[in-house]
């Protein structure tokens, strides 16, 4: 018994060290500062986080966003700063012309804009009208993408099959199969990358007169949510709770509540929007008064982001 729970616990500080060393490279994840200029004039200044030759996303205000390069006429890697807006003015000219730009400095003569082309000085005898957006009308909120990494609630599903040693010389069963349902409450977030969690759990043997096996767990759990990028995305849950245990053998049937250790690591790089999907390794150790029970094996998880 002694030797599965240093092989348990050897394991969560194994995944610990990892999963510390993922937190500090998502920290340090590179960010560079850029103004961008829409098609629509309006200038913001933001930290992009990733680009390709289609679309950029960055952050602005604490929001992530993703823009198509089509909708782009510069980017400006060398301004500096983050979270600044500028919004257009439609600026009628007194020759019929229009344009789109940023008043950056009026004087009493003239009024300094700037645009995708550049800055230029206009005298004010030369200008007929000047329509300026409202403050509200910030036109990248429709980019706006929802931030899987946001702290709601999560509930969810999973199922798992894990396997374990012969109960005892003539036992027959070696793996049970089931499932949970798990809720992780927005109001117990303690960290961006921590959160509790709390599961409900049914695993059985198959079906047998001959000999059975039945656990019911609840756990308490702490999750782990580490996402580096879009695809490489890793997850832990390491929890304690109590199991209700039932054993059939020839008709015989035994049941009792022991305590339940269990840890999870796995891969959640296919959620997307508000579904959650994880994949991953499960081991689960159930306190026996003699010898203890330890299953392992693979769950499948999905669940909703409220």
């Amino acid at each position: 018994m002694w030797f599965l729970i240093v092989r348990v616990f050897n394991l969560a500080t194994n995944t610990f060290k990892f999963f510390t060393a993922i937190t500090l490279i998502v920290i340090s994840l590179p960010l560079h500062s850029a103004e961008i200029i829409l098609k629509n004039g309006d200038i913001y200044l933001v930290e992009i986080f990733e680009e390709n030759s289609e679309q950029i996303k960055f952050t602005w205000k604490n929001e992530n966003y993703k823009i198509p390069k089509s909708e782009i006429l510069t980017i400006d890697s060398t301004q500096t700063g983050k979270d600044q807006y500028y919004l257009s003015s439609d600026v009628l000219l007194n020759d019929g012309s229009k344009l789109k730009a940023v008043i950056t400095e009026e004087k009493k003569e003239t009024l300094t804009l700037k645009s995708s082309l550049g800055y230029v000085t206009l005298p004010k005898s030369k200008i007929v009208k000047i329509e300026s957006k409202k403050p509200e009308e910030i036109s990248i909120t429709k980019y706006k993408i929802f931030d899987i990494n946001k702290k709601g609630t999560n509930i969810g599903f999973s199922f798992a099959y894990q396997t374990f040693p012969k109960i005892n010389s003539d036992s027959s069963l070696s793996f049970v199969g089931g499932g949970n349902f798990f809720i992780e409450p927005q109001a117990l977030v303690l960290h961006r990358f921590f959160r509790f969690g709390i599961l409900g759990e049914l695993v059985s043997s198959p079906n047998s007169r001959i000999e059975s096996i039945s656990l019911y767990n609840g756990v308490f759990y702490i999750n782990g949510d580490f996402p580096i990028t879009k695809w490489l995305h890793f997850y832990s849950n390491i929890g304690a709770g109590s199991s209700f245990v039932r054993y059939t053998k020839d008709d015989v049937t035994t049941s009792g509540i022991n305590g339940i250790g269990q840890f999870t690591i796995g891969y959640a790089g296919f959620s997307f929007n508000r579904i959650i999907i994880r994949i991953g390794y499960k081991a689960s150790y159930i306190l026996e008064k003699q010898d203890g029970l330890f299953l392992q094996g693979g769950e499948f998880s999905i669940g909703y982001i409220l």
